[in-house]
């Protein structure tokens, strides 16, 4: 067996104790495959770090030794594009501008991983370009463009991706079913349900998918899943406030991990995706704290944003 398999092997392997000897392999392994597979494999390091799942140390010795890397002129093309796709999950300034400077560069295949390394900043400042890119006259850009806006995961982006769903490549186009099922919310059910019925099996195999996980994390639009009472909602002339549930979760990431909202917030600003992939788990949520947590709406169902209260003696039944 060789080394770049004996790594994938340890995909499942989650101990930071791999970490040196991943950073070694990158660092001094003669084979440029190792290399590559190496950075790769670093990169859970890099989204665990993320999250707060491992010692934020990590966090510094991984992004610094995958930034070196990319930087590093005389790495080949492809180990340096492995590396950026494997920092990218981290939301440091130094990583952005590794992004946006493989993007500006002239080699096609470095702006391909950059592309795809908005998506896993998950910044809705790269909205702009991967929406630019949906019109790249190369499919894998194309491809990658549409994977990130999944991963970005803004609603408002829908009349840009909806269209690339007759993208002439069908790799493209499997692509924006995905997305849509990832971002969810009413408007991609709506267009996916009136889809639901394409005689081509592949895409309607995808829809079908992507219909399962907008149930799961939730349509953030429509209250289908887990409806709460009547008398458990408070009506007014214009929104309807209600006790928020588990599949309020994405649309609080979002506003969460926008600088100029969270900045308006009594919350800490997030950094990276916290919903597990069932969308049972929200790590280091805003939900987890002793609070009232309430989610408004419009009357026809649209998410528009929260409101809280602290403090509460629950006991006394009055602020603390």
């Amino acid at each position: 067996m060789c080394v770049s398999e004996a790594i994938n092997g340890l995909w499942e392997n989650e101990e930071p104790a791999l970490i040196p000897v991943l950073i070694d392999l990158l660092n001094n392994d003669p084979e440029e495959k190792v290399q590559a597979t190496a950075a790769q494999a670093l990169g859970r390091f890099a989204l665990m770090a993320e999250i707060n799942s491992i010692a934020p140390k990590y966090a510094i010795q991984v992004g610094q030794a995958l930034l070196d890397i990319f930087n590093d002129r005389n790495k080949s093309v492809e180990v340096r594009r492995r590396a950026l796709e494997a920092v990218s999950p981290l939301t440091t300034e130094q990583v952005k501008t590794a992004i946006k400077t493989a993007y500006e560069s002239l080699d096609e295949r470095l702006k391909i991983s950059a592309v795809y390394a908005m998506g896993k900043n998950c910044d809705t400042k790269w909205l702009p370009f991967v929406l630019k890119e949906l019109k790249n006259s190369d499919a894998e850009i194309r491809y990658e463009a549409v994977t990130a806006c999944g991963e970005i995961g803004d609603e408002d982006i829908m009349q840009y991706l909806i269209p690339a769903v007759n993208d002439e490549d069908i790799d493209v186009a499997g692509a924006v079913i995905q997305a849509l099922g990832k971002i969810g919310g009413n408007e991609a059910k709506l267009y996916l349900q009136k889809h639901a019925d394409e005689p081509n099996e592949a895409v309607k195999d995808a829809i079908e998918t992507a219909l399962k996980e907008i149930s799961i994390l939730g349509d953030m639009t429509v209250l289908d899943i887990a409806p709460q009472p009547d008398n458990m909602n408070i009506k007014g002339k214009k929104v309807i406030i209600r006790p928020k549930i588990i599949t309020d979760a994405g649309n609080d990431y979002r506003w969460q991990t926008d600088p100029e909202l969270s900045a308006l917030d009594a919350m800490i600003q997030r950094q990276c995706p916290t919903v597990s992939s069932a969308g049972n788990t929200l790590i280091g949520s805003s939900i987890l704290m002793r609070a009232g947590y309430f989610r408004c709406r419009y009357p026809e169902g649209k998410h528009i944003g929260n409101c809280v209260y602290y403090n509460i003696d629950e006991l006394n039944r009055k602020p603390r």
